[in-house]
């Protein structure tokens, strides 16, 4: 038999081990046969994990919309580019119907597109300050979040309707 591939964690940008060095078989649940390794990832990788992608969210958030924006389109194409890959994998290690799965999975780079389409979308304000006779406007970008709309330049919630 020949050697199964090792799936590797990804994690700040790169296939990652767990830090145990652990690792476990998939098995293909319709003919009981392994397909692959991957990590064991315990709370040690958890919490590495965690750290990582909070340092990158703060970069991330300081980054302007624009350019997340055309990450997370590349992101998109990338996802889309490889969605064949990624159904003939999950279905050797879940059994689930290829078809199913395509439909599903080719709903990601969707996700990855609208995101990146709203963090080109702003908002124009005004405000007339205290005492002041001028009006002052400014323009803000927004980002949908269940119903309210996150200020992505103040990080403060508001109602949008």
């Amino acid at each position: 038999m020949s050697e199964l591939p090792l799936h590797k964690m990804f994690v700040d940008g790169k296939p990652t081990d767990a830090l145990s060095g652990k690792t476990f078989e998939i098995e293909n649940p319709a003919t009981g046969e392994p397909v692959a390794r991957v990590p064991e990832g315990d709370k040690a990788d958890i919490d590495n994990a965690i750290d990582i992608a909070t340092s990158a969210f703060e970069v991330w958030g300081k980054m302007p919309g624009e350019i997340r924006s055309n990450i997370l389109n590349k992101a998109a194409a990338i996802l889309a580019a490889q969605i064949n890959n990624f159904v003939r994998v999950e279905v050797s290690q879940t059994g689930r119907p290829i078809r199913e799965l395509t439909s599903q999975l080719a709903r990601l780079p969707e996700w990855f597109s609208y995101y990146a389409s709203s963090l080109r979308v702003t908002l124009k304000r005004y405000t007339k300050p205290r005492g002041s006779p001028l009006w002052t406007t400014w323009t803000t970008s927004v980002v949908p979040i269940e119903g309210s709309m996150l200020d992505a330049d103040k990080g403060s919630m508001f109602n949008a309707d």
